[in-house]
């Protein structure tokens, strides 16, 4: 199904969700590596060391939340430190209207899709992913 993608990051605190991601990831997409970061600041250490080719964000998660990821991945992006930014999905249970709208408008953003995360809403968004490419 998913050629090109390979590499995947899923940043969430629940470990949970980390499970349930991981295992939805690599049901649809076999072959892939999926590496799990319990918060933003892991994420960052984690994707400057081993780039990923979608990241699948946590907004809300202790020590450092997603924002502050975002606005790391978009400070690397305009500085050069990173020459691509993965496709970043924020996957979250945010209910609150315009604070998903300020987040969808992140340059660095592909998508903002609400909890929970289902095997169609990321088959569906990797078609998308791979129709583009």
């Amino acid at each position: 199904m998913v050629n090109s993608l390979k590499k995947f990051m899923v940043v969430e605190d629940s470990e949970a969700i980390q499970i349930y991601h991981k295992e939805m990831i690599e049901e649809l997409v076999p072959d892939a590596k999926v590496i799990i970061a319990e918060n933003a600041a892991q994420a960052i250490h984690m994707f400057f060391k081993e780039p990923t080719d979608v990241i699948l964000l946590d907004m809300m998660m202790p020590k450092m939340g997603g924002k502050t990821f975002l606005d790391i991945m978009q400070e690397g992006l305009n500085s050069e430190l990173i020459d691509t930014v993965p496709y970043i999905y924020i996957v979250t249970g945010m209910g609150n209207r315009s604070d998903i709208l300020c987040i969808k408008n992140l340059p660095v953003v592909k998508d903002v899709i609400l909890k929970p995360l289902t095997t169609e809403k990321l088959s569906s968004i990797l078609d998308e992913l791979t129709s583009s490419c």
